[in-house]
């Protein structure tokens, strides 16, 4: 039977409500292929507009090969992904302190939630929205709601970080994307609490204000990532820096080697 819709808004676009109702007329475990197979077939068309590019780090190379993949993943349809996992889904499960997860911002980030729900991890994600719109699923989840993009107030920073402080002390799962909350709040995070540093993708900066903390709090630390292989599976990299406790500056250089392995891998296709 087909699951029930999701609450979320209807698609705004003729575009993308036709898509949705194709989707919609097909089998509940073949949508995600054929989005696959739309997204070869719009090749020829899409890689001609400079709109669909963006940063290797936010999990493809090559955008337009996958963009029609990617406007499934924003459609009220709900679907069942193909997945892969690299590294250990343990070193997301919760500790006496809590885990921090986290990685560069990416359309694929929604789905590295969706895998971590479907294995009961409960993630709690960092957002600008007060519920979360889980991938392909049925559901939104709570979050921890980092407040309006158009706030620039370092009292709201302040306040994200004590409701961190308090997730993790509840021992629960924590998922942010190092960067968003960067811009969620305007760049109000004082430059210390920046890390700007170069990958095979070009430079990135990200907010590591939440690597910090993790490390005063000494909570558990997993990073991920996501790209889509040449298949159309969506490849999960799980890591984690060496065991026993880090100094911010340690957490940090370890999240930056993650992520300049991740822009590497995704280049090398």
């Amino acid at each position: 039977m087909d699951p029930p819709p999701p609450q979320r808004a209807a698609p705004s676009s003729p575009a993308a409500r036709g898509l949705a109702l194709l989707m919609r007329a097909t089998p509940y475990t073949h949508r995600y292929r054929l989005a696959v197979h739309l997204s070869r077939l719009a090749l020829p068309v899409v890689r001609r507009v400079p709109a669909l590019r963006a940063p290797a780090t936010w999990g493809y190379a090559d955008t337009s090969r996958v963009i029609m993949l990617l406007r499934l993943l924003g459609t009220t349809v709900p679907y069942v992904p193909a997945m892969r996992v690299e590294g250990d889904p343990s070193w997301a499960q919760g500790g006496e302190n809590g885990v921090l997860c986290v990685g560069p911002r990416s359309a694929l980030t929604p789905l590295i939630v969706r895998y971590l729900g479907d294995r009961g991890l409960r993630p709690l994600p960092v957002a600008s929205d007060e519920r979360y719109a889980v991938a392909g699923a049925t559901e939104t989840i709570p979050t921890l709601f980092a407040g309006s993009t158009q706030s620039h107030s370092v009292d709201r920073s302040s306040a994200l970080l004590r409701a961190v402080r308090r997730a993790l002390g509840d021992r629960r799962l924590v998922v942010a994307a190092l960067g968003y909350e960067a811009i969620v709040f305007g760049g109000s995070f004082p430059e210390r609490d920046l890390a700007r540093f170069d990958t095979a993708a070009g430079p990135m900066t990200a907010s590591v204000s939440l690597l910090h903390l993790a490390a005063r709090c000494e909570a558990g630390l997993c990073f991920a990532a996501a790209r889509v292989a040449t298949d159309g599976a969506v490849v999960l990299t799980l890591a984690r820096p060496p065991a026993g406790k880090l100094a911010p500056a340690e957490a940090v250089a370890a999240y930056i080697a993650f992520v300049q392995r991740h822009a590497e891998t995704v280049l090398a296709g």
